[in-house]
């Protein structure tokens, strides 16, 4: 018949379970988890309460910051996809990427070059105002 050979949802060919729906990967689901969790927690372990204060009484890097954040990046993303004449798709992409800057792989990029890590947090909180703001610069 041939309606018996109409997959079900959630199952591959042949009848196989899709890998979203394998122990291996929940597996892995938990184990990128874990990891996130030991990653964010040593990275938040690097802050000094002392220095962190400094940065709020002096906030020139802060400021220096959130202007490239808020400005630098998301022009040098629309340039980016002007310059590659990217389509639609992709520009708004590159744009959305150029606006949202930030996460743990910057995080740790800024461990990895020694950088400030005490001047994150206060830049974090700037980045709370991104919310209300990329749908404003991607238009």
């Amino acid at each position: 018949h041939p309606s018996s050979r109409v997959p079900q949802a959630g199952t591959g060919p042949g009848g196989s379970p899709q890998f979203w729906d394998t122990p291996l990967n929940q597996g892995l689901s938990v184990f990128v988890g874990l990891a996130l969790c030991t990653t964010m927690l040593g990275l938040g372990c690097t802050v000094e309460l002392s220095q962190l204060g400094g940065q709020l009484r002096r906030p020139v890097g802060v400021l220096l910051a959130l202007l490239c954040q808020f400005v630098l990046m998301p022009l040098l993303a629309f340039l980016l996809a002007l310059l590659f004449a990217l389509d639609e798709v992709a520009a708004v992409a590159v744009l959305l990427c150029g606006c949202c800057p930030g996460g743990n792989l910057s995080n740790i990029m800024s461990l990895l070059v020694n950088g400030d890590m005490n001047l994150r947090y206060p830049t974090r909180r700037g980045r709370c105002l991104r919310g209300a703001t990329v749908g404003f610069m991607v238009v």
